[in-house]
């Protein structure tokens, strides 16, 4: 039988039941209506909202399932080819979840506003301004201060401070050192590495998030 729409399963529901006289529902007629859901019926062309299939013509304002993800047709839909964006759009817009930043720049269904939360580094990203992987802008930046470690003598190494949280990087007269490459921090004591010998007159500072 072909695919029907979601008014021709109405009309023909509707037109099998008058049919029966005072729209009672006899075993007979119910069995005709289940037949029909079960052999006419096919999820898309308005008849419900379901799985895209390459098999279907979708009309405008048709909805369907891809990715897990709710999208509604605003253009007449290419046949056999879904289109995201042009043609769809997603109308579900959750949050998502990936692994790390390449799974995040592999996603193919997107969209302006898209926010998703990256596994590997801890961040929330969200699509601004477009949907290429270069309108991905990071949203959880923490907020970080700087607390001045103190050199009080020439050629010193090793700098006794409070815990003061999540270390950054050290910043020495300007200048970015890292973390476990540059300088060792236990919690309480910085160990500067010894690119170089630091004096009294350099300006070095501890960054962490607060």
């Amino acid at each position: 039988m072909a695919v029907l729409t979601k008014q021709q399963l109405l009309d023909q529901t509707n037109a099998k039941i008058r049919a029966n006289g005072q729209r009672l529902i006899t075993g007979v007629v119910l069995n005709d209506v289940l037949i029909d859901l079960i052999d006419s019926v096919q999820i898309g062309g308005g008849s419900g909202l379901g799985t895209w299939s390459s098999a279907i013509q979708y009309s405008i304002g048709d909805h369907v399932v891809v990715s897990s993800q709710i999208w509604t047709a605003f253009a007449t839909p290419t046949f056999g080819v879904f289109n995201a964006n042009t043609e769809w759009t997603m109308i579900s817009k959750p949050d998502t979840t990936v692994v790390d930043i390449s799974e995040r720049n592999s996603l193919t269904h997107r969209f302006v506003g898209m926010t998703i939360f990256v596994q590997s580094t801890v961040e929330t990203f969200r699509l601004v301004g477009g949907t290429a992987n270069t309108n991905w802008k990071k949203i959880s930046e923490t907020i970080t201060t700087k607390t001045i470690v103190p050199i009080t003598a020439n050629g010193q190494i090793n700098f006794g401070l409070t815990d003061i949280g999540e270390i950054s990087h050290l910043e020495i007269n300007g200048v970015r050192h890292e973390l476990n490459t540059d300088f060792t921090w236990n919690g309480s004591v910085l160990t500067w590495s010894g690119l170089y010998n630091l004096a009294t007159d350099d300006s070095a500072f501890l960054i962490h998030e607060i």
